[in-house]
């Protein structure tokens, strides 16, 4: 592995981190990733899920339960449980910022900017 020095007052010797937050080109914070047989928290929480929940006397299922006190919470005006209902049903707001500053971008190009480009890219 090879560092960047171009910024070694924020480069401890031996940490491929270029300053702060950003890491050398190609190089993976985590090179291993996550160990292969590492068992996965999601499908048993899944599995769970579906048992009956022995502190409900109407013998239904975590899932119910856990359903129906988020919509009590939500109804309450409880933010966090309101923007949860929102992502879960309309899915997560994202931002179109970069593609916008992109667009803009592209529309002050002049023609000429715009065709050496496309002939760049290999687009006729």
């Amino acid at each position: 592995m090879q560092l960047d020095n171009s910024d070694a007052g924020n480069n401890r010797k031996g940490n491929p981190r270029l300053g702060i937050g950003r890491w050398q080109k190609g190089q993976s914070g985590n090179p291993a990733g996550r160990p292969k047989n590492e068992p996965l928290l999601s499908p048993e929480i899944r599995r769970q899920l579906r048992d009956v929940c022995p502190h409900d006397l109407q013998g239904r299922t975590w899932l119910v339960v856990l359903a129906e006190r988020l919509l009590v919470l939500a109804c309450k005006g409880n933010p966090a449980a309101i923007k949860e209902l929102l992502e879960r049903i309309d899915g997560k707001v994202t931002e179109n910022l970069q593609l916008d500053l992109q667009l803009n971008a592209v529309k002050s190009m002049t023609d000429a900017e715009l065709e050496a480009i496309i002939a760049a890219s290999g687009g006729e």
